[in-house]
């Protein structure tokens, strides 16, 4: 969608406005009662994460609605939550989703979006000054380019995660590491950072192996990989299908070794892959998304009353929902500290170095990123939980926090060097003038990582 039309968005949405700020709801006497607070969602229908984002974004609006509206500020507010469908990658249902949302629904924010295309939707936002906490891998969104975008799901400060799972791998011995993934930009930037941190956990890092996103026989995958002699296999961005058949060709070709499935292992899934090839999986370790595994979310009352109520209104519980509305927790916090719903406020707060919050797999918290001349805090990997699979279950062994993301994705930048050489001292200088990031109290305990370690 070319730039003037979102000109032309911009002029009826500024229109749409005028009308939506009167008074919604009057009392007999005129006087005004309640305005109506627009959300949005980008989302893909043809996903569970996508239903289940939904199902969180219904269930979260019902819980304010239902105490009679959210109280901001002197304003009373009616929360109209609107998740709308974009496929996975759709460019054109997602542009025709964002001028349902602006023209038409009049969303004021759009947050825990999962699926869309980033740019487009930053693009859109910035024209219209919509603030977007979104998702995402490409670094662009959190670059000095747009203003209204933050990403509170993303992938540079994500690597602790890695970090700890290949440590653990190399420990059993491991010491040979491969990517194998499907090719894109997408697929390349991220085995480019879990390759430092494989790199940073002291594995040898061996080229990736790529293959196309319509790959049905992957006997040849499996096969370069046994004459490769890797130990560890990433499957990195790889879905839930290619992880299945991926794992079914290296135990049918002989491979023995340690596999990290990627972001792309969802509890159907795994029931999947055991069913193909029984406890050949067990010990493969992995991101843990369920929040009733997770202590540090158990142990909070509101994360505890969350889940009770998701069970009192859906009754049997889904996790591929859990991960992804982080970005809730973030907007709620931004909304209650500031009184305001305005963008500007709201813009203004988040870009100053917020605190961590509690999501429901985890704490969150956004950063700044000097790398890119960006200084406002705008981007974040959030926490979560590692798991292992044993007898063909996923549980709970240890917690990722937001100290360890941010030390530990850094360390492994300066280690890989490359694009990345000198990052650590471009870091520094920014410590120096706005001083260093403070993280939540409450994952002190279980941190692997101290400012100490950054120049070991």
């Amino acid at each position: 969608m070319s730039k003037m039309s979102w000109k032309r968005i911009l002029l009826v949405s500024a229109l749409a406005l005028v009308f939506v700020s009167q008074p919604l709801l009057t009392s007999p006497s005129g006087a005004a009662e309640k305005k109506v607070l627009s959300l949005g969602s980008l989302v893909p229908m043809n996903l569970k994460e996508g239903l289940e984002i939904k199902r969180w974004n219904d269930l979260l609006a019902k819980m304010i609605n239902e105490q009679g509206g959210w109280q901001v500020g002197g304003q009373k507010y009616e929360v109209k939550w609107y998740t709308y469908d974009v496929g996975y990658g759709d460019t054109g249902k997602h542009q025709a989703a964002l001028q349902r949302a602006i023209f038409q629904d009049k969303v004021q924010i759009f947050l825990n979006d999962f699926g869309d295309t980033p740019t487009i939707t930053a693009a859109a936002a910035d024209e219209n000054k919509i603030i977007v906490l979104g998702v995402g891998f490409d670094d662009e969104v959190v670059s000095t380019k747009y203003q209204y975008f933050f990403r509170p799901n993303g992938g540079f400060f994500g690597r602790a995660m890695n970090y700890a799972i290949y440590q653990d791998y190399y420990k059993a011995g491991a010491k040979t590491y491969v990517v194998s993934t499907p090719d894109s930009e997408w697929s390349r930037i991220s085995a480019g950072q879990y390759g430092a941190a494989a790199k940073l956990a002291g594995l040898k890092v061996l080229d990736p192996i790529y293959f196309t996103g319509d790959t049905v026989d992957f006997g040849p995958v499996a096969t370069k990989i046994l004459s490769i002699k890797a130990d560890v296999v990433d499957m990195c961005v790889c879905n839930g299908s290619q992880v299945t058949n991926l794992t079914s060709a290296l135990r049918d070709v002989g491979w023995k070794g340690k596999i990290f499935p990627g972001a792309g292992l969802g509890k159907d899934t795994l029931v999947n892959i055991v069913k193909k090839v029984g406890n050949y999986f067990d010990g493969t370790e992995m991101l843990y998304f369920d929040p009733r595994g997770i202590p540090v979310v158990t142990q909070n009352p509101e994360m505890k009353a969350l889940l009770d109520r998701y069970m009192k209104e859906y009754g049997e519980f889904q996790t591929e929902g859990c991960f992804w509305i982080g970005s809730w927790f973030i907007f709620k916090d931004a909304v209650n500290a500031t009184k305001s719903v305005d963008p500007d406020a709201l813009k203004k707060y988040l870009e100053n170095g917020p605190p961590g919050v509690m999501d429901l797999t985890g704490y969150t918290q956004l950063f700044a990123r000097p790398d890119l001349k960006q200084f406002r805090t705008v981007d974040a990997a959030p926490g979560h939980g590692i798991g292992i699979v044993k007898n063909g279950q996923l549980v709970f062994t240890s917690q990722i926090t937001m100290q360890d993301q941010y030390l530990i994705s850094l360390k492994c930048y300066e280690m890989v060097g490359g694009p990345f050489k000198g990052i650590l001292d471009t870091y520094q200088k920014h410590w120096d003038k706005y001083g260093k990031p403070t993280f939540p109290k409450g994952e002190e305990k279980l941190n692997r990582s101290t400012w100490e370690d950054l120049r070991k």
